[in-house]
């Protein structure tokens, strides 16, 4: 069973504040959505066509995301509300995704003896700094600056006294641009950069393997065509591209990325009922009064 975080009510300076995991990311989101669209129906006469969907696994592949858009994969949609906190801005788009594994398999030897082995771990650190150096020159966008790219999991070796025999490092990469060709262009460039490195390996009898994610995609560009809301562009990723059959995307939320999945994750009370707010005018730019558009 998952750990369990309770979630804490504070008033700070007469605001009041409610704290715990996944209150921004994203219990907030969920918690508004279904404030602001009781709210809306309770102000219409007519019957809109407004359904609501919670998926699991988003953080790890979207799987609950996909399962959904395999179901419904002869249904279209003509418009979705996605939350993630955005600040309270209507997101103008955010980053694709490009996910790598480094893997290297070498030859093991007592440290003493390095020449009798083959360190996995020295060609992984040469890739990582190849890498490293190769970041200012990927793709970039007006709108949303530069791709990026972080090395965030290392794995390699079994004891200090040993040569590694094998390492590997998982690589995320955050694309900043939109069009169709963006992943293979970015792909080519990681390739063409570890190339060497991957020739020499097996000049010395080990193997670098390069492996790309399956779940691409370039910069989703979203719709932002609602008076009133701010726009702004953010930089992670979501499970829009996960849902393809959708016409009009929409990303919005309360709070900031950077306190999600952190112990100082919160919300204030006025944060919460401007979100909902902001959703019913959402609803309302979708739904005009006495519509009954789908």
């Amino acid at each position: 069973m998952p750990p369990f975080y309770p979630f804490e009510r504070r008033e700070e300076n007469g605001t009041v504040f409610h704290y715990g995991r996944g209150t921004v990311d994203a219990k907030g989101p969920v918690a508004t959505m279904i404030v602001a669209s009781h709210k809306f129906f309770g102000s219409r006469s007519d019957t809109p066509r407004l359904g609501m969907l919670f998926v699991v696994g988003e953080e790890i592949g979207g799987t609950g995301m996909k399962a959904f858009a395999s179901y419904a994969k002869n249904t279209t949609f003509r418009a979705a509300i996605f939350g993630e906190p955005t600040e309270g801005k209507l997101a103008s788009g955010h980053k694709g995704s490009l996910g790598l594994t480094l893997d290297v398999k070498g030859k093991s030897a007592h440290s003493a003896y390095p020449w009798l082995g083959v360190s996995a771990v020295n060609y992984l650190a040469e890739a990582i700094v190849a890498l490293n150096m190769l970041e200012p020159a990927l793709p970039k966008s007006e709108l949303l600056g530069a791709t990026t790219l972080n090395t965030g999991l290392i794995r390699g070796g079994v004891a200090g006294n040993v040569v590694a025999e094998a390492a590997n490092a998982s690589v995320s990469i955050r694309i900043a641009r939109s069009e169709d060709d963006a992943v293979a262009v970015v792909r080519e460039m990681v390739t063409g950069i570890l190339s060497p490195l991957v020739a020499r390996a097996k000049e010395a009898n080990a193997t670098f393997s390069l492996i790309f994610s399956n779940s691409t995609y370039p910069a989703p560009i979203l719709d932002t065509d609602v008076e009133g809301l701010e726009v702004a562009p953010v930089f992670y990723g979501t499970d829009i591209p996960s849902l393809p059959q959708v016409e009009e995307r929409y990303l919005f939320g309360t709070g900031t990325i950077e306190v999600a999945h952190t112990p100082n994750e919160g919300l204030s009370q006025d944060e919460l009922l401007q979100a909902a707010e902001a959703y019913g005018l959402i609803l309302r730019s979708l739904f005009p009064t006495n519509s009954t558009a789908s």
